[in-house]
């Protein structure tokens, strides 16, 4: 909910917090950071654990799934010829 435009942004802020919903402020940011986290949230329910051999030169693979998904370790494995 957007509330720069409101008469009393603080009442409006209380009574949408209630409710579960929040408010944001697209005038200095406000409220931001609360709702992102709150999306991230969300989404880490529908994320789904997998294990994955990536080679070292596909490396950029890896910097991908950083960017849609969250990496829990990593792990060299060096084979020897």
């Amino acid at each position: 909910m957007q509330i720069d435009n409101t008469d009393n942004p603080l009442r409006v802020k209380e009574e949408a917090e209630k409710q579960g919903i929040i408010c944001i402020s697209a005038m200095n940011g406000d409220g931001l950071e609360e709702f992102c986290n709150a999306i991230q949230a969300k989404l880490k329910d529908s994320l789904v654990p997998i294990e994955a051999f990536v080679p070292y030169d596909k490396g950029d693979l890896l910097n991908d799934i950083h960017k849609v998904g969250m990496v829990e370790k990593t792990v060299s494995v060096l084979f020897a010829h």
